[in-house]
């Protein structure tokens, strides 16, 4: 994947984190100034989630650019074009918006600092002129979908949590591996479940009743999962401050106890200070750090930085994963990680190799 030529200045980065608010403001007066019909069809929330979305776009755009890569954001407005044509939106809305930040910029930076903020935002207007149905770049790092997976889909989707269940267990009563289960049913039916929300064919309690389900079977077959003899090695497993996103690494947490390894699992949103603490506490042989979106990267970059600290030969081995890591081929080498792994199998093996 090509990166951006340069790099933002330090006061390019300042500028783009303190007058984020006052240009989203702008940008927001523009648009109701030029769509006044808004008003009377959005309402008076419209311009809170005008607010909201245009913060989230410069989120990604300076993201991008500490990333070093552009396409991230063209994925990022694939997905964005997606989810609001299922609110019956039009793509044009998002075009403009891409434009009148561009504009925003252009008197607030250097020159060198706003081409870079113009290239990432004009790659999203590019986006939108691309034909045919968007598919997440990370769905080629799927593993070969068990002919199951659509059926679970639709039994967490209705929350029969006994049909759900029996799809579960069958596999692992016949001699399948957890994490074979893991990986090859339980994973694309979630991945599935995010795309129907994503078209507005599932709604955010229709998600949140799959996923609890699912972390509650997936609870149930690790119960009941057979474990190798201890292997003497240790792994903490933890995603990264920010990441609210655990059930993927809850996966791997359990393939790897399973496999002999002793493991501490922190999960959720861990604070970078509490995860060295336990770390320092712990002392494993691997520190497994999980990271969802490309607005946690510079915080996976810093956490990772932190656990090498002055450790040495005696430092902990970092293996990362995450949907960020499995968006961008050969990131995780430029946040100096030791191991990634786009799944718990895979995890697993680069662990053991």
């Amino acid at each position: 994947m090509p990166r951006l030529p340069v790099s933002l200045s330090t006061l390019g980065r300042d500028r783009l984190i303190s007058m984020a608010a006052v240009v989203v403001d702008e940008v927001v007066e523009t648009l109701y100034r030029r769509h006044p019909e808004w008003e009377s069809q959005y309402g008076t929330r419209g311009r809170e989630y005008c607010r909201k979305d245009l913060t989230y776009h410069l989120e990604y755009v300076r993201t991008c650019i500490e990333t070093g890569y552009s396409d991230p954001f063209r994925e990022y407005t694939r997905w964005l074009a997606s989810v609001l044509e299922g609110k019956g939106i039009p793509a044009s809305h998002l075009a403009e918006s891409f434009e009148i930040l561009a504009e925003a910029w252009a008197t607030r930076l250097a020159q060198s600092d706003y081409a870079l903020v113009d290239a990432v935002l004009w790659t999203g207007v590019a986006a939108l002129e691309e034909s045919g149905e968007y598919q997440p770049s990370f769905y080629r790092h799927l593993a070969p979908c068990d002919p199951a997976a659509p059926t679970l889909c639709a039994a967490l989707i209705a929350g029969d949590r006994g049909t759900a269940r029996r799809m579960v267990f069958e596999p692992i009563e016949q001699g399948s591996e957890l994490v074979d289960v893991g990986v090859g049913l339980i994973q694309p039916a979630m991945y599935e479940i995010g795309r129907l929300w994503q078209v507005s064919k599932a709604s955010i309690a229709q998600e949140h009743l799959a996923t609890a389900i699912t972390e509650s079977l997936m609870a149930q077959a690790f119960a009941t999962a057979e474990f190798a003899p201890p292997l003497q090695r240790k792994a903490l497993f933890s995603c990264v401050q920010g990441n609210h996103h655990e059930l993927g690494l809850r996966m791997v947490s359990d393939a790897f106890e399973v496999k002999g390894w002793e493991v501490q699992f922190l999960g959720a949103d861990t604070p970078t200070q509490s995860l060295l603490e336990q770390v320092d506490r712990f002392r494993p042989d691997m520190v497994g750090l999980s990271i969802s979106m490309p607005s946690q990267v510079s915080t996976g970059r810093e956490a990772i930085q932190s656990i090498r600290g002055d450790g040495g030969a005696g430092r902990p081995a970092v293996l990362i994963g995450g949907l960020a890591l499995n968006q961008l081929d050969g990131l995780w080498r430029d946040l100096d990680a030791d191991l990634w792994g786009a799944n718990a199998r895979e995890a697993l093996r680069e662990a053991h190799t």
